[in-house]
């Protein structure tokens, strides 16, 4: 699975280790937005199975971005850093692809978000 591996350096951001779930770019995070960042959180972690025994350094993190439009759509699926085990990365990218996200709740104005998650070794 050829993914490409660079994205514009103002999605990139030294502060990888961060949440595992997080939106990039100008957004003003309120109670509302949180609420659905951690309903899509739950969503991908559920999707996220690493097999029983699979033998993964803690330092081990792939990073995907994708974007979520209003209607819950996702796209733009990219590997943004690979933890330089491919199967690792395969099963992060896969998480996101099969999610199914909600649509935005009404009162968010966004047309499409940028998310970025974290999938790490815990």
């Amino acid at each position: 699975m050829d993914m490409p591996m660079d994205l514009p350096s103002d999605i990139k951001s030294k502060d990888m280790d961060m949440p595992f779930l997080s939106v990039l770019g100008d957004v003003m995070m309120d109670p509302i937005l949180q609420e659905y960042v951690n309903r899509v959180m739950r969503l991908i972690k559920q999707n996220f199975n690493p097999p029983a025994g699979t033998e993964i350094s803690k330092d081990t993190k792939s990073t995907v971005v994708f974007q979520i439009a209003r209607n819950g759509e996702i796209s733009e699926i990219t590997l943004n850093s690979s933890s330089g085990n491919k199967v690792w990365d395969r099963l992060a990218v896969r998480a996101v692809q099969i999610t199914k996200a909600p649509p935005f709740p009404s009162s968010l104005t966004y047309e499409k978000l940028v998310f970025r998650f974290n999938a790490k070794e815990e």
